[in-house]
């Protein structure tokens, strides 16, 4: 009978046999964490470095593996005994990683640190402070303090730097250590350091510890002319660290900023886009309050963001064109010329073939219109369906931009339906469908090919555009009751709600225009419609229009033939400013995510919602206006609660009975509506004064500022954007009071604020009065929007 051999001991040495002839593994030397322990402590190992260095490359490398190596801790500890600095780097890793769970251990590894952070050589001085601050242990604080500020004075700029990190390791460990010892004021005067590296790490450590406390490093004259001084020194990443600061910044006078904006100039040349558009920024927030430079700024910004928007990378292609679609927004007229320039090319992704197709719709013009549209209709053959799609849109669009070439677009757009290609033919009828609404007498050319398209299309919105159009125009198109006949009568057949929502009310309209005709079809398509229980909104249509015709014909024809209301520009900016209010929402926040996603971060950066405090002192403004403790300058949410506000939901999310507005809300689900504000109401100061000194505090609000307001006009104009308007303000030595009031629509009801906004703190405090106190709470919910963009 054969015995099998039993399998290899890893390290290659055999067991011993075991009592009558068995085998067991009994030996110390088992396994590889045994084997480097023994070869760790051995000797004659220690006299050479090489082999050293590979039994500690191996114990890091099993260690990256995820095998656990934390019983090397205390070998590993006298191994740090070595002038070798390779083996001290991977050393000083293995400690780092293990000592939360071997704190007790730990604290042999000190005197090693302490005596490395005296070493001659800056690179082991370095190593080991750097090291020191990563053990995250916080019995060990007491041991890093001398270390750290020995290492803040260095002669080596490498030290410097590193120590200036550990103070923000530091802070996060024990934040009341970094202020007992004066560390802050260290790092103050070490921005005047002579290694531009350890300026912008003392930048981003002073923002790091003092957002929570101050909102960030403080910015005064000094320090930016300083860092404006050395701009040129720093290398990409600190540059943006010092343009980033400037932002918070606000010159002292027009001449103050106008040096500086001379001074970044030559930035905008930069191959970096981060520097280019941080740059940019700064200039368009410092030229905000002078419309002509304002406008020099963004020609000015034309070159670097063509330059950019051409790399060959898609991403950072991608996002300069996003910055330069905002641009667009704002001031069309300066890209104009470069409109070629956003033509689309073979190699462009499909997200920056849209973002371009948006821009160019934005550019045209009566000189450059035709161009355009002609480009536009190249990529109709594209492959790619959804372009195709949005070129048709955007040929749309330009045609209701530009009313005096609109012809000449439709009779583009016309050629399309002509094409074998099905989701060309229907996105250009949805289109048409749009374009009516603005030209009623283009229907004429459209009409006679309505019948064709409907026996050849499948599209749902297709098909809902056609029968609206029959609707609408069914007395210029002889068979149009016709046409609609074969879908009335497969109603029941049609899986599609749109198309017989659709088909309801083109029936209805075409019965008053053809009424012999339409009578029994309409009877038909009614009864069935009624008898269909699939769908609550097919049912319900078909329903009140059963009874609108039972009350009377006449009363039924006067309530669906209500002429056609155009949707102007002017309607679009009566919505109380939203298009304004992004675009200066947008623009504070300028190199950011927000240009990406064309959205405020409000928009998709969650957090807790900002609630009303009541019961706050009507004296309370100016310095005594102090930020809560809980409040950092880089959103968190002020709570503030107004008396008869109640408690928002878990998550911000309102209750189903506020969302269906109902008229009987249940106790402690009570939400305010939103308000409907006039667009200029009228109160003189006299009456203001009375009102305020008479009305007694209903609320106050306590935001913060991301970035500091210029003056007092920026907060002017973005409470006018809001219908909140300004009747008296002024200020001086960094804080300013604005009076400011609005009425609501339906019912006046005056709501009076005092405003009192303090730069250096970045702070904003409002007190609210009002005719009815009761609808306060809302006021103050439209109010906080009004800043949501810029402040929280």
């Amino acid at each position: 009978m054969s015995v099998a051999a039993p399998p290899p001991v890893p390290g290659g040495v055999p067991p011993p046999p075991g009592p009558g002839g068995a085998t067991y593994f009994v030996d110390q030397k088992k396994g590889e964490v045994a084997e480097l322990r023994v070869l760790l402590r051995d000797i004659n190992i220690d006299r050479d470095p090489n082999k050293k260095r590979e039994i500690i490359k191996k114990v890091i490398g099993y260690m990256t593996l995820g095998l656990d190596m934390s019983r090397l801790f205390s070998e590993m500890v006298l191994a740090t005994n070595t002038k070798d600095i390779v083996q001290k780097k991977l050393i000083y890793l293995y400690l780092c990683t293990y000592a939360e769970s071997n704190a007790e251990l730990s604290v042999l590894a000190v005197n090693t640190f302490q005596k490395d952070c005296r070493d001659e050589d800056p690179m082991i001085r370095g190593l080991a402070l750097r090291s020191m601050c990563s053990l995250r242990l916080g019995e060990l604080l007491e041991y890093w303090i001398p270390p750290l500020k020995a290492g803040l004075l260095d002669a080596s700029s490498y030290v410097r730097k590193t120590a200036v990190i550990g103070c923000v390791k530091l802070h996060r460990m024990n934040p009341r250590a970094v202020f007992d010892h004066n560390l802050i004021s260290q790092l103050y005067s070490m921005v005047r350091d002579r290694d531009v590296q350890v300026v912008s790490n003392c930048v981003g450590a002073l923002n790091e510890i003092l957002r929570e406390t101050e909102g960030g490093m403080a910015v005064n004259q000094p320090i930016v002319h300083h860092l404006l001084g050395r701009i040129k020194e720093f290398n990409e990443w600190s540059q943006c660290v010092v343009l980033d600061l400037l932002t918070r910044y606000s010159p002292a006078d027009p001449q103050e900023t106008f040096r500086i904006m001379s001074l970044l100039d030559d930035l905008l040349k930069h191959s970096n886009m981060a520097v280019v558009l941080a740059t940019a920024k700064v200039m368009i927030n410092y030229s905000q309050d002078f419309p002509t430079v304002h406008e020099q700024v963004f020609a000015r910004l034309k070159t670097p963001l063509i330059t950019l928007s051409k790399n060959n990378n898609p991403e950072l292609s991608f996002t300069c064109l996003a910055h330069v679609k905002l641009v667009v927004e704002r001031m069309p007229a300066v890209f104009a010329d470069e409109y070629r320039t956003f033509f689309c090319q073979y190699k462009d992704t499909s997200c920056i073939k849209n973002l371009k197709l948006d821009i160019l719709t934005m550019l045209a013009n009566a000189q450059n219109c035709m161009d355009i549209v002609q480009e536009l209709s190249e990529y109709i053959a594209d492959v790619d369906a959804q372009l195709a799609r949005r070129t048709i849109q955007s040929m749309g669009v330009i045609a209701h931009r530009l009313p005096a070439l609109a012809d000449l677009v439709m009779d583009k757009l016309q050629d399309l339906l002509h094409m074998d290609i099905d989701y060309v033919a229907e996105a250009t009828l949805v289109v048409f469908r749009n374009l009516l609404r603005q030209y009623p007498h283009r229907h004429v050319t459209v009409l006679p090919l309505l019948d064709k398209c409907l026996r050849t299309l499948d599209n749902p919105d297709a098909k809902v555009a056609i029968i609206w159009m029959l609707g609408e125009y069914g007395q210029a198109i002889d068979d149009a009751p016709y046409i609609l006949e074969p879908l009335i009568d497969n109603f029941s057949e049609e899986s599609s709600s749109m198309v017989k929502l659709q088909l309801i009310s083109s029936a209805m309209k075409l019965f008053f225009k053809r009424p012999p005709e339409m009578q029994k079809m309409l009877g038909r398509l009614l009864q069935a419609s009624i008898a269909d229980t699939s769908n609550a909104d097919v049912h319900d249509r078909a329903l009140y229009y059963y009874r609108l015709l039972r009350m009377g014909l006449p009363e039924a024809q006067a309530a669906l033939t209500v002429p056609q209301l155009l949707e102007s520009a002017a309607a679009i900016a009566a919505d109380g400013g939203g298009a304004e209010v992004k675009d200066l929402l947008l623009f504070s926040e300028f190199n950011s995510l927000s240009v990406v996603y064309h959205m405020p971060a409000r928009r998709f950066v969650r957090g807790p919602p900002a609630a009303v405090t009541g019961g706050s002192p009507l004296g309370r403004s100016g310095s005594d206006a102090v930020p809560p403790a809980d409040v950092d300058g880089f959103g968190d949410h002020t709570h503030v609660h107004a008396p008869g506000a109640p408690a928002a939901t878990a998550g911000g999310v309102m209750s189903l009975a506020s969302l269906l507005d109902n008229d009987s809300p249940q106790p402690g689900h009570m939400f305010s509506q939103p308000l409907s504000l006039l667009a200029n109401p009228v109160l003189d100061a006299e009456t203001f004064q009375s009102k305020w000194t008479a009305l007694a505090s209903s609320g106050s609000l306590d935001l913060r500022y991301h970035a500091p307001p210029r003056d007092v006009a920026e907060v002017e104009r973005l409470c006018a954007a809001h219908r909140i308007l300004c009747i008296a303000s002024g200020g001086a030595d960094g804080e300013f009071k604005l009076y400011l009031f609005a009425c609501k629509e339906q019912q006046p009801n005056f709501f009076l604020v005092e405003v009192t906004v303090n730069v250096a703190l970045r702070t904003l405090h409002a007190v609210f009065k009002a005719d009815n106190s009761a609808e306060v709470p809302s006021f103050v919910e439209h109010f906080r929007s009004t800043f949501s963009g810029v402040a929280s």
